[in-house]
């Protein structure tokens, strides 16, 4: 009897281990931000952030936090096939590196740019945080040279490649093919 009496004092307290722990408050879904894994009391905290933005590549109907500025959208196609004589004098600066040059076409005009290592670089001016609002244009900053900047929303980006410097853009600017025979210079999808 004291051998049975011994055994139970061993066994009962470890079946009661588990219960003495309680509930652990907390966001108990996995697709939540806040995911609590160790919870098991889901507290009604759970929260998801993201976009909310319909027209965005990105956009979730099940945000409870929106942040817009995170959303992503596909650049419109612009069907471009432009040529220009750089030897012309409205373009005749883009005989040297380090130039640049404004021109129609494209989604919100093209930057031209005579980089001395890959010869001409195209980009859409679009910014690429919304590129079909005509406000958002990008500039080449005249107080940094290697930078574009956007007219709306400060965005910034590298010249030599297109590259986001500066936020809320998260995409590179939208980069067109180019071809320079050393006479004409085309720009194409």
């Amino acid at each position: 009897m004291k051998k049975i009496l011994y055994t139970l004092s061993l066994i009962i307290p470890i079946l009661f281990i588990g219960s003495c722990e309680g509930d652990i408050p907390g966001c108990t879904y996995s697709w939540a931000d806040n995911y609590n894994a160790d919870a098991n009391d889901n507290d009604g905290s759970c929260y998801l952030t993201g976009c909310t933005d319909e027209n965005a590549l990105n956009f979730n109907e099940n945000v409870t936090d929106p942040q817009d500025d995170d959303c992503e959208y596909a650049f419109p196609i612009a069907n471009v096939n432009l040529f220009l004589y750089p030897n012309n004098p409205e373009y005749n600066s883009l005989n040297f590196a380090g130039n640049w040059a404004y021109i129609n076409g494209g989604v919100n005009g093209i930057l031209i740019y005579h980089n001395a290592i890959d010869g001409y670089i195209a980009y859409d001016r679009a910014c690429t945080n919304d590129p079909l609002n005509s406000c958002a244009q990008v500039y080449v900053d005249e107080e940094s040279l290697n930078t574009l900047s956007c007219s709306c929303c400060e965005s910034k980006y590298f010249i030599l490649d297109g590259s986001v410097i500066q936020g809320p853009s998260v995409q590179a600017l939208h980069r067109y093919r180019t071809y320079f025979d050393g006479v004409r210079l085309d720009i194409f999808n």
